[in-house]
């Protein structure tokens, strides 16, 4: 699923603020899509926390506000990642550093069932 599957997110105006952000978010698992296709799971966990799935391992991260952006730190990464995040109803849209010259990420819950087994020691 590509992003051209979604072209009115292009012109999300107004990003999520922390409270929008934790509230669409937290208890959920979300799938975000590139312009390539599935790009990596999250869950979203109380406090701050998350757990990142990509094609070959889960990292523990942690999420917070610097701005307008919602920021994340994942274990083995100490940069820090920015987006700018958009609410579109029953899905987001992401912007690295809230910059529309890259290509965003599209967030919609997951389908699939979120799983670390293998990875973090379970």
């Amino acid at each position: 699923m590509g992003l051209s599957a979604f072209p009115a997110a292009l012109h999300a105006e107004t990003p999520m603020s922390a409270e929008d952000f934790e509230a669409f978010f937290q208890g959920r698992t979300v799938a975000a899509y590139d312009e390539a296709g599935l790009y990596e799971e999250e869950t979203f966990l109380p406090g701050g926390k998350t757990f990142l799935r990509s094609l070959d391992r889960c990292r523990k991260g942690e999420w917070w506000v610097e701005g307008r952006l919602i920021c994340f730190t994942y274990e083995n990464d100490p940069q820090s990642h920015c987006w700018g995040i958009y609410d579109r109803g029953s899905w987001a849209i992401a912007w690295p550093d809230d910059d529309r010259r890259n290509m965003p990420l599209v967030m919609k819950p997951s389908v699939s069932t979120f799983t670390c087994e293998g990875f973090l020691g379970t």
